[in-house]
């Protein structure tokens, strides 16, 4: 009963930091899509978001089979984590070697004040605000990155509901220490599970034995 709960809540677990993954390297493949340039790092951002889903996808059916005690979902589950683990270990090693350069390219290229960026689609990102509203900034290299003068209330002193003074001070300088987080966020999930994926695959593994070992003693 214990390994059960222990590896229900290692799944969930799991679950959560496949879609945080899954949602840092969209805003990452936006950014790099936004900065117009070939950053080979960004270049393993696809990879990231085809394995994050599929994470998250595999870990609702690891649940399913610990919930529903199935020895063959249990199976799947174990059997496809392992293959995903071994994709999962590439990209970060990947990711890791190409990190330190592509930081000095982007950081470049963020304070160049000519690079025309529009975030209107990110006006509710948490993160995009958290370090406007922090930092009394707005927009990454200018206010004019929100276009038509849609400014979110992060942009305005004291964040009113509709912000129409916006800083004047874009984020630029801030914002490659925020990428920076991202990416060590990024890694740091991998690396959670990737630590941790032994543990599950054997509980799995035991969850998917311990039916049959109880019906060998009903017999």
């Amino acid at each position: 009963m214990y390994i059960r709960v222990m590896t229900f809540l290692t799944l969930f677990l799991f679950f959560v930091i496949s879609v945080s993954e899954l949602f840092i390297a969209f805003f990452l493949k936006f950014l790099s899509e936004e900065l117009k340039a070939q950053i080979g790092i960004y270049g393993l951002i696809a990879p990231f978001i085809l394995i994050s889903s599929s994470l998250a996808v595999i870990q609702i059916v690891g649940i399913v089979g610990m919930c529903t005690h199935s020895t063959k979902i249990c199976q799947i589950y174990t059997e496809t984590f392992i293959i995903l683990m071994i994709f999962n270990w590439v990209a970060a090693g990947a990711y890791i070697l190409q990190w330190n350069g592509a930081r000095i390219q982007i950081t470049m290229m963020l304070v160049n004040p000519a690079l025309d960026l529009t975030l209107n689609e990110f006006a509710s990102n948490e993160y995009i605000n958290y370090y406007q509203k922090e930092n009394k900034c707005c927009g990454i290299t200018s206010y004019e990155n929100w276009k038509r003068g849609h400014y979110p209330p992060s942009c305005c002193k004291n964040v009113p509901p509709v912000c129409r003074t916006p800083f004047e001070t874009p984020c630029a300088p801030f914002f490659p220490t925020a990428v920076v987080w991202l990416d060590a966020t990024l890694i740091g999930g991998l690396g959670a599970v990737l630590f941790m994926s032994p543990m599950v695959i054997i509980c799995m593994m035991y969850s998917r034995e311990k039916p049959i070992e109880d019906r060998v003693i009903l017999d």
